[in-house]
C-alpha cells in the first residue's frame, strides 16, 4: 500500500525548484522578523546611567568661602559665652551675699529677688543667642551646599555623568559597635573606582567661581 501524501507535497516532491524557492523564502521572512525585533529592541535602548561620587564633608570642610563665614560665627559663639559668663559670675556673687545675709531679712529678700530677676533674664537671653546661632548656621549651611550642588552638577555634566553620589572617602572614626553600625546604616556608597571621584573638580569648580 502507497503512503498517503497532501497534494500539494507531492507537488513540492516534483518540482524542486518549487522547493527550493520555498526554503529561500522562508529564510527571508525569518530574517526580516529577526531584524524587525532588532529595530524594535534598538529604538527602546537607553544610555547606561553613568554615576560619580563626591566627598560633601570634604569639600564643604575645605569651601574657601565657608572658612570666613564660619569663622565669623565661631567670633560670635565667643563673645556669647563671654558675655554668658559676666552673667553667671554676677549670680555667683549673689547667691555668696546671700550667704552672709540672715535669710528672711529685708536685705536677703531683696537680693534674692534680683538673683532670680537676673537668673530668668540670662536664661532667656542664652535661649535667644543660641537659636539665633543655630538659624545662622542652617542659613550659611544651606547656601553652600546649594553652591556645591551648582559646582558639582556642572562637573558632572562637563563629564559625562547623569547622577552624583554623596560619601566618605575616609571611614568616620567609632567610639563603640552601637555608633559603627548607626554609621554602617546612612553609608549609601559601600565602594567606588577613584576615577569617578570628583571631590576635587567640585573644589576647583567652586574656587573658580568664587
Amino acid at each position: 500500500p502507497r503512503l498517503w501524501t497532501a497534494p500539494h507535497t507531492r507537488c513540492i516532491m516534483r518540482n524542486p525548484r518549487l522547493a527550493v524557492g520555498l526554503v529561500a523564502f522562508g529564510a527571508v521572512v525569518t530574517l526580516a522578523f529577526t531584524y524587525s525585533r532588532a529595530q524594535d529592541a534598538a529604538s527602546s535602548y537607553t544610555p547606561q546611567t553613568r554615576i560619580a561620587v563626591c566627598d560633601l564633608k570634604e569639600v564643604l570642610a575645605n569651601f574657601p568661602k565657608a572658612k570666613d563665614l564660619y569663622a565669623d560665627l565661631q567670633k560670635r559663639r565667643t563673645e556669647i559665652e563671654m558675655e554668658d559668663k559676666k552673667r553667671r559670675d554676677a549670680l555667683e556673687n549673689i547667691e555668696g551675699e546671700l550667704a552672709q545675709l540672715k535669710r528672711g531679712g529685708t536685705e536677703w529678700e531683696r537680693r534674692f529677688a534680683e538673683m532670680q530677676r537676673l537668673g530668668i533674664d540670662r536664661e532667656v537671653w542664652l535661649k535667644h543667642q543660641n537659636g539665633m546661632m543655630m538659624h545662622e548656621h542652617h542659613k550659611i549651611t544651606r547656601a553652600l551646599y546649594e553652591e556645591v550642588v551648582q559646582a558639582a552638577g556642572k562637573v558632572a555634566r562637563d563629564r559625562g555623568y547623569h547622577l552624583v553620589l554623596s560619601y566618605d572617602r575616609n571611614m568616620p572614626e567609632t567610639a563603640n559597635s552601637q555608633e559603627l553600625g548607626a554609621m554602617l546604616e546612612t553609608r549609601s556608597v559601600i565602594w567606588s573606582d577613584s576615577q569617578v571621584d570628583i571631590t576635587e573638580d567640585v573644589l576647583k569648580q567652586i574656587k573658580s567661581s568664587n
